[in-house]
């Protein structure tokens, strides 16, 4: 068989932007920098896939474990089905010159039975475009299918005694969704074919498609000769309306003298232009810092995990667990304090956030604690008290440290999700092992990191 041309996540870079799938297969060298932060979500969903196929006991695994065994993975599968195999997982086929690589496939009478494993809460356009290619290939391979169904986790479940599969995943047939689209396939994957066959990069205007429904590997290329700043560089502002200004041709400058725009808008496009800070007078309230004169202040950084798959007992999917937290004082005189615990202990840690909040007002950055007492500094910007144009459209922990100049840290963890799947990881290995020692420690300096990062910017707030 020939070699194939599209695979499942090409196709799906070809459905947002032909552009994007002609550099990724033609000069890949273009490519952006992989955030860790969106490692770390593939790598979550590959373990969720995996406990997926439990739903279908008992089956072979015939994926190939490099991209050089692609080929003989079909192959593979292929003998596997001749010899009576009835559930396959990773399955590889191929046709039209697209080759997909299928979660779980189960026997069903002379016929077949597919699914497509996601970890997500709910299913997006783009799950059902990825069945529809699915089914397209299946199809076209000569497989007979019955039925083609997405699975994903089930929010509202909860963990009692041992894991039921059945209830912790929700199995949805797809089948006359990805039928009514199989012409719609054709067409993309010809059109996808044909642009690669070309001599030059297809010709495609930047806009909001390169942060939907996925960041684009190559913004950096793109957008290299796109006038700098943009409407695109603004915070908290929906893509919908980014794009509408573009297109109307809208630079910062005319938005500025535009009226009817919203004033904090105006303010962070005013920031972007002249590249200065935009500090409002008394940005954090003057009530709180009332509140303050008769209370000790400290800053607070939780290390917080959401794990698809429940842990606990009486735990649900993604729900949120305290395992860890750095101290700091406003006076800085003393150590900051750090404790990072097992998941099993997560009501100890959210007891220490109890009693730290009853005797000390507690300093947060895109933080709640829910109904324990809090001032969380993300709300200073999110009410367009403060903006630095080194944030960009992000208002996140990483926007602000490259607002008030914190470097990362080299072969460090540097974002909220890495730290996530770092603790997960670290949960697992054996206590006073050297990896689990050095991992401690790489946890123990992103917690110092962060809760530094806050007291920083409070006193920038305050000086203001």
């Amino acid at each position: 068989m020939e070699k194939h041309i599209l695979s499942k996540s090409s196709y799906i870079k070809g459905v947002q932007c032909q552009k994007q799938l002609y550099l990724s297969k033609h000069h890949s060298k273009l490519r952006d920098a992989m955030p860790p932060e969106r490692l770390a979500i593939f790598q979550r969903g590959s373990s969720v896939g995996i406990l997926a196929q439990q739903l279908f006991p008992d089956g072979t695994n015939v994926g190939p474990k490099h991209p050089s065994q692609y080929r003989k993975a079909l192959e593979v599968t292929q003998n596997a089905m001749n010899a009576g195999t009835t559930v396959l997982y990773e399955a590889a086929f191929q046709a039209h010159k697209t080759l997909i690589l299928l979660d779980i496939l189960v026997k069903n009478g002379d016929q077949w039975d597919a699914y497509e494993v996601k970890s997500s809460k709910s299913l997006s356009e783009t799950y059902y475009q990825d069945a529809a290619l699915q089914y397209y290939v299946l199809i076209n391979a000569g497989i007979k299918i019955r039925s083609f169904s997405l699975i994903h986790v089930n929010t509202d479940y909860s963990l009692q005694h041992t894991l039921n599969l059945s209830e912790l995943f929700i199995i949805t047939d797809v089948t006359s969704h990805v039928e009514s689209k199989m012409e719609e396939v054709k067409n993309q994957i010809e059109n996808s074919i044909f642009h690669l066959a070309q001599d030059q990069i297809p010709e495609q205007s930047v806009g909001k498609h390169c942060f939907s429904p996925y960041d684009c590997d190559f913004t950096g290329y793109c957008w290299s000769s796109v006038q700098k700043p943009n409407v695109f560089d603004l915070p908290l502002v929906q893509l919908e309306t980014k794009e509408a200004w573009f297109q109307q041709n809208f630079d910062l400058k005319k938005l500025i003298q535009e009226p009817g725009i919203d004033e904090t808008i105006r303010h962070h496009a005013h920031a972007i232009t002249h590249r200065k800070p935009f500090l409002s007078r008394n940005v954090i309230d003057t009530n709180f810092l009332d509140h303050l004169q008769n209370s000790k202040l400290l800053f607070l950084k939780l290390l917080i995990l959401h794990p698809a798959i429940p842990i606990l007992q009486g735990s649900k999917p993604y729900q949120e667990h305290w395992v860890g937290l750095a101290i700091q004082s406003l006076e800085g005189n003393e150590p900051i304090e750090i404790i990072i615990s097992n998941i099993e202990n997560h009501n100890e840690i959210k007891e220490k956030v109890h009693q730290l909040a009853s005797e000390n007002t507690l300093i947060t950055y895109a933080q709640s604690l829910g109904e324990i007492p809090h001032f969380d500094l993300q709300s200073c910007i999110l009410k367009g008290s403060y903006y630095h144009p080194r944030m960009g459209s992000e208002v996140n922990e990483s926007a602000l440290a490259k607002a008030i100049g914190f470097k990362p840290e080299w072969n460090g963890i540097n974002h909220p999700k890495v730290a996530a799947q770092k603790t997960e990881q670290w949960l697992q290995m054996s206590p006073e092992t050297e990896d689990y020692l050095n991992l401690k420690s790489k946890l123990e300096s992103y917690l110092t990191r962060e809760v530094q990062l806050i007291s920083t910017f409070y006193k920038t707030l305050l000086e203001s």
